[in-house]
């Protein structure tokens, strides 16, 4: 994947991102089958493969964070917009 694509999946839903490491994982299956096999030509397509589902599991994991962390603050806002109402 090139760096543009990365920069498109930043801007993408979760459900995307999981779409696309789900696609990447059968590409990854596909591939160590062939190099198993002896029909690749390209040995290194595994590794590139790997280092991107990292790389999607890495942007996934920081959009859930920040929705996570986002949640608890305005958790805590209302939390404190009632007690300063009681």
């Amino acid at each position: 994947m090139k760096k543009q694509d990365f920069g498109n999946l930043k801007t993408g839903s979760t459900s995307d991102l999981e779409k696309k490491i789900g696609q990447l994982e059968k590409e990854k299956t596909d591939a160590l089958i062939e190099l198993r096999m002896g029909k690749a030509k390209n040995v290194h397509c595994l590794k590139q493969i790997k280092k991107d589902i990292a790389k999607v599991k890495t942007i996934l994991n920081a959009k859930i964070f920040i929705q996570k962390s986002t949640d608890d603050h305005e958790k805590t806002e209302t939390g404190k917009e009632k007690n300063a109402s009681s």
